[in-house]
């Protein structure tokens, strides 16, 4: 035993992204109608709007593409109670 930590997987970035940019590819157009209707929402109100009018997704995914299109410039929101994942849309592009 050398003592060198064991060799480990890297994550394949690119892959992530690709997987990521799929993901927003579905969800982005959905997500930004929804903030356009509701101004205030739980985030499970996001989740279950998504699974009626959408496609399946991964639980953490509408948060996550939610905070892309904040990045991205195309909605602006605050987060009003964070322990009860509660958010105000301040504005949609």
């Amino acid at each position: 035993m050398t003592g060198d930590p064991p060799e480990m997987d890297l994550w394949d970035w690119a892959e992530q992204r690709d997987n990521l940019d799929r993901v927003a590819g579905k969800l982005s157009g959905p997500i930004l109608a929804f903030c356009r209707q509701r101004r205030e929402f739980h985030m499970q109100d996001l989740r279950d709007y998504l699974t009626e009018h959408c496609c399946n997704f991964a639980p953490d995914s509408p948060s996550r593409i939610l905070r892309q299109l904040r990045l991205q410039g195309a909605v602006k929101y605050e987060i009003t109670n964070r322990r009860q994942s509660a958010y105000r849309v301040t504005a949609v592009r």
